[in-house]
């Protein structure tokens, strides 16, 4: 076990993009969270506001973890990079002895999902899917409820998540809205694998009857659209049936006017559970009896993960949102990916706004 007070040496792929919020908590509340950051992995490290700072303080930016390998070694690595880049920067970390912190979602394809588990049954380290809200309280205290049955058994999840993004959304980067990228890596960006990715994973995991566990899909339906400029789905209607049984069902799109949500109603046995992003952003349920319980704010601390991984690394606290728990996701999406058609959307009923 690592002694708390030395730093937990810490380097992070990816600065620019989500990237800068793992970059600016461990430039401002690294020594508080005692972790030290040895080394930042950006070919384009240098667009981020940050990195006089870097250079300032001695932290040296490299263009490939192999380079930064050579002379180099990290305790914990996150990976905030493209999804078609986890597996392959994931599996060089563990093979140079780091444990892992790897950003959502998990992987594009089915087969990667499992390569992924191999790899992690394979090393004495950790590897650690960044779903923050898996490590918040308010979720990790609903899914012990759960898995004890104070609620009764799952019966139907819905979520709805809406969350509009423009053209220059997909203009930024060369796999945005991609199924393949040019190199023909599977991608399968869409809101469902990326921005929105979260809430179709915390009903898998909410329903899995262990900490570290998801329930799995038996079938997955899906009505996927196109409305934008771009090769894969834009908007997705889903329903999955899983491995106990289960009806969930997940409404996503960024062809929208208006961001609404997250929204989710979970029906239990003994009881409804109400969350709504747009209103209080509470969790509550309503028992059967009448009475109610609160599990609070999923979003208050969304560098929980990052925190619990530093944890981690000292041998203080177990990952409880690791691979196994974040390839139902993948798998949903592969199912979707595969066996269902888009729809592109005839532009008659398309209107764009600035």
């Amino acid at each position: 076990m690592k002694k708390a007070e030395t730093n937990v040496s810490v380097a992070l792929v990816g600065i620019n993009g989500y990237g800068h919020l793992y970059l600016d908590y461990l430039l401002d509340h690294g020594q508080e969270l005692t972790a030290e950051l040895v080394g930042v992995i950006d070919p384009d490290a240098s667009r981020s506001e940050r990195f006089e700072e870097l250079e300032k303080a001695g932290i040296p930016a490299f263009n490939s973890l192999e380079e930064f390998y050579k002379d180099n070694s990290a305790e914990l690595v996150i990976i905030s990079a493209p999804i078609q880049y986890h597996l392959p920067f994931s599996r060089e970390a563990v093979n140079h002895g780091s444990n892992v912190l790897c950003e959502k979602p998990l992987a594009a394809t089915a087969e990667e999902a499992w390569a992924f588990k191999q790899l992690e049954e394979q090393s004495s380290q950790f590897i650690a899917v960044g779903y923050q809200w898996s490590f918040s309280t308010p979720i990790q205290n609903l899914k012990k409820d759960i898995v004890n049955g104070d609620l009764g058994s799952p019966v139907r999840f819905r979520t709805l998540c809406l969350w509009p993004r423009p053209q220059s959304y997909y203009d930024r980067n060369n796999w945005a809205g991609c199924v393949k990228t040019e190199n023909g890596s599977w991608v399968l960006d869409s809101p469902a694998n990326n921005a929105t990715a979260h809430f179709l994973h915390n009903m898998l995991y909410l329903q899995g009857n262990e900490t570290t566990k998801s329930t799995l899909p038996v079938t997955v339906d899906a009505d996927l659209y196109r409305a934008k400029n771009i090769e894969n789905y834009d908007s997705a209607a889903v329903h999955v049936k899983t491995d106990i049984e289960t009806d969930i069902f997940f409404y996503t799109t960024h062809t929208v006017g208006e961001k609404r949500g997250p929204i989710f109603h979970l029906e239990f046995e003994n009881a409804d559970v109400y969350y709504d992003k747009d209103k209080d952003a509470v969790i509550r349920a309503r028992f059967r009896d009448g009475s109610e319980k609160s599990y609070g704010n999923p979003e208050e601390n969304n560098l929980q993960k990052l925190e619990d991984a530093v944890s981690a690394v000292r041998g203080e606290k177990s990952i409880v949102c690791g691979v196994e728990a974040a390839m139902a996701q993948t798998l949903c999406i592969h199912k979707m990916q595969m066996e269902s058609t888009i729809q592109p959307i005839p532009s008659q009923y398309i209107q764009c706004e600035e």
